[in-house]
């Protein structure tokens, strides 16, 4: 990737955001109205009606809520990073890996304005400061590049095949229940326990909670799994794309 290329992530990415602010009349705002409205339905159901009064709850959850969405939004928008350029595409060539990153980009940075306010509201809730949040950049970077492979892959192949939308779009809505945002898939019996720990998405989760929450180190060897998800997604998501390069102009 040359610095050409990570010019034009940013300035698209900035671009996007730009433009998603016009189109609303909080503007700015409503990035952070978003998300509190869905973190406080969320904690309403499970935290009040069904009475979660475990310690720590409230944290536990929004920590899940705020790192899933995070994931979530990115693949979901990813599904049409190609789409959305079609008329840059049909007029220059770029290529189409740096799409889906552009889409990662903005939604990263809003995912680090929502993040921030989580860690001032952990601070507040009483969490303690340990040094294993010195870790803390080590595991978002690591999602990061988890986040880019999944939206390289579904970037390149919704375009082509338009029916798998619904299917990823329902295959995100069952990750979101079994990626252990209500509960604890450490309390899980095997070999229920070993099969939800397949989705790389539970390892994240609980490692910002092990690290924000319990001020302890995540595990080592559940990250490294994680990074082979990575590894793998990405090469898919990179062949994928430059196989289906002079494709896409033909299709959009």
């Amino acid at each position: 990737m040359t610095q050409w290329h990570i010019d034009l992530i940013l300035y698209k990415a900035y671009a996007e955001l730009r433009g998603e602010i016009t189109r609303h009349y909080l503007g700015f705002a409503w990035w952070l109205i978003e998300p509190v409205m869905y973190m406080a339905a969320f904690y309403l159901v499970f935290g009040v009606v069904f009475e979660r009064s475990s310690e720590h709850f409230v944290a536990f959850l929004l920590v899940g809520l705020v790192v899933w969405k995070w994931f979530d939004v990115g693949v979901r928008q990813s599904m049409s990073a190609i789409d959305r350029h079609s008329g840059l595409i049909s007029q220059v060539y770029i290529p189409k890996y740096l799409f889906p990153l552009i889409t990662v980009a903005s939604v990263t940075i809003k995912f680090s304005i929502i993040f921030s306010i989580l860690v001032v509201f952990l601070l507040f809730y009483g969490v303690e400061v340990t040094r294993y949040w010195l870790l803390l950049p080590g595991v978002i970077l690591l999602q990061l590049l988890f986040l880019s492979a999944c939206a390289m892959v579904v970037a390149a192949w919704v375009p082509l095949l338009g029916d798998i939308r619904p299917v990823i779009e329902n295959g995100m809505m069952m990750l979101f229940f079994l990626s252990g945002i209500f509960f604890d898939i450490g309390q899980l019996n095997e070999p229920l326990k070993s099969l939800f720990e397949l989705n790389p998405m539970t390892w994240f989760l609980a490692a910002f909670r092990l690290i924000l929450i319990d001020g302890v180190a995540p595990s080592l060897s559940g990250l490294t799994w994680v990074l082979s998800f990575t590894l793998l997604f990405g090469v898919i998501g990179l062949l994928s794309l430059r196989h289906f390069d002079k494709i896409y102009p033909k299709v959009l």
